[in-house]
């Protein structure tokens, strides 16, 4: 959606070991997820937190201050689908370095 300060927009960024992070939304307390697959084009869930490879994600730089995030279970980058349109899912897809698999990390 878009940006509102919500706490339902804000993530919480942990080391979990080998380059790894979980990313735990502050508004529901559960790990953004992978949903345990390795395909093209899956959306991403958020479930509760169990340390998974599903819930842990590599986060790598990327173009203009941007960072890519790229799920260790699936090798997979997160990607907003190339829309800008509010409630389109995100999904994971093959790294391409497009401006759909790049993210701004503001610390609040």
């Amino acid at each position: 959606w878009t940006v509102n300060g919500g706490t339902q927009q804000q993530w919480t960024i942990t080391a979990v070991g080998n380059g790894s992070y979980k990313l735990v939304s502050v508004k529901s307390g559960r790990a953004l997820d992978n949903g345990n697959t390795t395909t093209n084009g899956v959306g991403m869930d958020q479930w509760d937190v169990n340390g998974t490879t599903p819930q842990q994600w590599k986060i790598g730089g990327a173009a203009n201050g941007c960072v890519k995030l790229t799920s260790v279970k699936s090798n997979l980058v997160l990607d907003d689908s190339n829309s800008t349109t509010d409630g389109t899912q995100v999904v994971q897809w093959t790294n391409n370095a497009g401006p759909q698999q790049q993210w701004k990390l503001n610390k609040q």
